[in-house]
């Protein structure tokens, strides 16, 4: 696996992560 491999799935699984939280209704928290 190259860095540039890694660098893109870090950044896929952390846009994931923000969507997750971002997305979520404000009254479900």
């Amino acid at each position: 696996m190259t860095v540039k491999t890694t660098s893109r799935t870090l950044h896929s699984e952390l846009l994931l992560l923000c969507a997750r939280i971002g997305y979520s209704p404000p009254h479900s928290s």
